[in-house]
Parts: structure tokens; sequence; C-alpha cells
């Protein structure tokens, strides 16, 4: 389960990395091309990173003292807790890039570009990437987990999720009940505001 949550979390955080490259190489083109600032400030608001992580495993590991006497090795309990604490700074990276991007999005001027420092965040990202990366690898390789096991471990929890069925799809269900006349006071108040009549 740990190397499985491990794995899920690598692929969210390769895939935030990466998108802030994608910014970092964005942001020196528009500054190099001051004619494309606009458009690029109004695209990249679409293609923020996000770091949605479940913490219930990490919660068991560190919680439950018969899970890490189960476990029964030091170096793991080590390694482990020391990739949960990445986790949360490679989160917390992606929550003040994210932050200061909206920011330079919504209200940001062609200086206030030149004047972000979006290399700083990406320095992080890799550098706490590498790390979560290398950790991941001690503790397959001392846990002798192979590729094979972790495949049966996923098979497993699809089939599980697969014979539970859908789960109910609220933007279709619940949510049109209350958005149009949430829409429609909206409106209304916005019209009170602006001096039209109740």
């Amino acid at each position: 389960m740990l190397m499985y949550d491990f794995d899920n979390s690598l692929k969210q955080a390769r895939h935030c990395d990466s998108l802030i490259q994608g910014f970092v190489e964005a942001q020196t083109r528009s500054i190099e091309v001051s004619d494309t600032f606009d458009n690029f400030m109004a695209n990249y608001l679409f293609s923020l990173p996000s770091i949605k992580y479940t913490e219930t495993i990490e919660n068991i590991f560190s919680s439950n003292i018969e899970s890490i006497n189960t476990i029964g090795n030091v170096h793991f309990v080590e390694k482990v807790s020391e990739f949960y604490q990445l986790r949360k700074k490679y989160g917390k990276n992606v929550d003040e890039f994210v932050e200061s991007v909206t920011e330079l999005c919504v209200s940001g001027t062609y200086e206030d570009m030149v004047g972000f420092n979006s290399l700083h965040h990406f320095v992080i990202s890799s550098y706490l990437l590498a790390d979560m990366e290398h950790l991941n690898l001690q503790c397959r390789q001392i846990m002798k987990v192979t590729d094979e096991e972790l495949e049966v471990f996923y098979q497993t929890r699809r089939q599980i999720e697969e014979a539970s069925g859908d789960k109910e799809n609220v933007w279709e269900t619940k949510i049109p009940q209350v958005e149009q006349p949430w829409r429609e006071a909206m409106k209304k108040g916005q019209e009170i505001i602006s001096g039209g009549t109740k």
C-alpha cells in the first residue's frame, strides 16, 4: 500500500513539475516577445498545476505503531517518513506557485511578469521530486517490491473500483437544481448594487 501511494504521489509530482517547467519556458518567451504577454497570461490560468494527495495511507502508517512494528525494518520506516515529509514540502511549493501565478495572471503587468521568479519554484520542484524518486527506489529495494507485485496490487484495486460501479455525477444530478436559481439571484443582486430596482 505504501509503495502504491508513493507511485501515485510521484505521478502527480511529475505532472506538476512539467507544468511548472512549462510556465518557466513560456514566461521566458513572453518576456522576450512582449506582444505575446496578454495572450500568455490569459491562457496559463487553464494549465495551473494541482496536487491532491490522499493522506489515508500516510495517516495509517504514521499513527499506528502496530503497522510500523509489522514492517519491522527501521531503515524502511525512516525512508517512508522522509518521503512523506518531502511530499508535504512539494505540495506547499506547488500551492505557493499557484497562488503567485494566479495573482500574476489576474492583475499582473508586463513589469510584474519580468519580476516574477518562477525559476525559484521550478528549482525547488525539481530537487524535491528527485529526492522523492530516490527515496521511492530505496524503499522498493529495502522491501524487495517488484514491478510485478505492484501491478498485481493495481489490478486488484481496479477490479474493486469497477465492481462498485460509477459514483454519482453530482454535476448532472444535484448541481443543476440549485445553479440556475443561484445565478438569477446573483444577477438580481448585481442589478440592485448597480442601481436597479428590487
